[in-house]
């Protein structure tokens, strides 16, 4: 996988909810004072953000005072808001974000960058609207990873959580990067999976335009998607829908799964010999999901 492709689910996802400040509370109602709090940019610099109304604030640099007006987009369920603070573009300077909790784990993004030379936030921007928007659809459960600068977004859905990476392109706009698409019920059936566990998935990476470059199975939480082959004979094929080849695996073999065909009617696959040498190459080839869910 690249550098970014074990993306975490549910327990492995850190959420970045440092500097949480709860906006529009009965508390800050009823005060006089409008509510505020102070954010560090960088060593030098800080930003005091004031809450105006319900959806605006003001935005202070310290130290010399530059002034902005916010609106604010995102809320739960009562209005609510809260302000978070990290560096989501990885150029050493620490952003402004909005967040608010939709449901139990859903948190909602809304990111204003800290342009230096201007001394002021500028929303974040994406690449295209007409590209992918990965399952979450905008920005969840946000966790930075400077290292390979990536900004990863989680949203659940039911029982499941789904994941995207995001990069940035060299004019700055935020592009899809990575996002699993889970396999068809059916062919997870082919891997025996665990009642509990959920769909196994294809981990699609995009080139800046929005086209796909390359395509990964990978299992639930992480790792190799295998198989064992429950018919006597399961050809093997060149590509998909090509006519057999004199290959085959048997009844009890494990195949890696290394990808799986839109519709879901087709499998690479992977076989190691287990009693074969270790230095000789494994045999690849493509299996129909309809064969292989023959019955004996």
């Amino acid at each position: 996988m690249t550098d970014s492709t074990r993306l975490a689910r549910a327990g492995r996802l850190a959420l970045a909810l440092a500097t949480a400040c709860a906006f529009g509370g009965a508390a800050h109602a009823a005060s006089a004072t409008p509510a505020s709090t102070t954010i560090k940019i960088d060593d030098a610099t800080r930003a005091q953000i004031t809450r105006v109304d319900g959806t605006h604030v003001r935005v202070r640099i310290l130290p010399d005072g530059t002034t902005q007006t916010l609106e604010v987009k995102v809320a739960d369920e009562e209005g609510k808001f809260g302000i978070e603070s990290a560096d989501y573009n990885f150029d050493g300077h620490r952003d402004l974000s909005f967040a608010a909790t939709l449901g139990q784990v859903n948190r909602e993004y809304q990111i204003f960058l800290y342009d230096a030379a201007q001394r002021r936030f500028e929303p974040l921007r994406m690449a295209s609207e007409k590209g992918p928007n990965g399952n979450c659809d905008g920005l969840w459960n946000l966790s930075p990873d400077p290292k390979a600068r990536v900004l990863n977004s989680s949203c659940r859905g039911g029982p499941m959580w789904y994941t995207d990476a995001w990069r940035y392109r060299a004019d700055g706009r935020l592009y899809l990067y990575q996002a699993d698409a889970p396999l068809p019920d059916e062919v997870n059936a082919l891997f025996g999976l665990p009642e509990d566990s959920g769909p196994d998935s294809i981990l699609l990476t995009y080139d800046e335009t929005g086209r796909v470059v390359a395509r990964e199975a990978q299992a639930y939480g992480g790792g190799k998607v295998t198989m064992k082959v429950k018919v006597a004979r399961l050809p093997l094929h060149e590509t998909a829908q090509a006519t057999p080849t004199k290959r085959y695996v048997v009844a009890g073999d494990a195949l890696d799964v290394l990808d799986v065909s839109d519709d879901g009617s087709w499998l690479k696959v992977r076989y190691r010999n287990p009693r074969g040498n270790p230095r000789t190459a494994a045999v690849m080839g493509w299996v129909a999901a309809s064969e292989a869910a023959a019955t004996p």
